[in-house]
């Protein structure tokens, strides 16, 4: 599965070549705060998409965050909740225990 994984990127990375390649003689102003700088198209694409690959990295960097804290806590729970249970279990074998009279020698006396 890996390996489809970097021949598609490995496809997205030569269309965008291809497409800095053509397109590197454009120029485009852009308003960012009252400044106005001119840059290539290509270069102010490349901008874009790492800006939006970083924010979308750090939200999904949260969102693991979030998630792994949720799934310590759910374990925490079934460790308690199977405690819980053992300690049920074992209470219900020492009632019958004691009812059958095979209990412990100070039962008998």
């Amino acid at each position: 599965m890996w390996i489809f994984r970097w021949i598609i990127l490995l496809l997205i990375v030569f269309v965008m070549v291809m497409f800095f390649a053509q397109n590197s003689n454009e120029v485009v102003t852009i308003n960012l705060m009252n400044k106005h700088p001119e840059m290539p198209l290509s270069l102010s694409l490349f901008l874009a998409a790492t800006i939006g690959f970083l924010i979308a990295t750090i939200v999904a960097i949260f969102n693991q965050i979030k998630l792994r804290m949720q799934i310590s806590a759910m374990k925490r729970e079934v460790r308690d909740v199977r405690e819980e249970l053992d300690r049920l279990r074992n209470f219900a074998l020492e009632d019958e225990a004691e009812d059958d009279g095979t209990g412990t020698e100070e039962s008998k006396s």
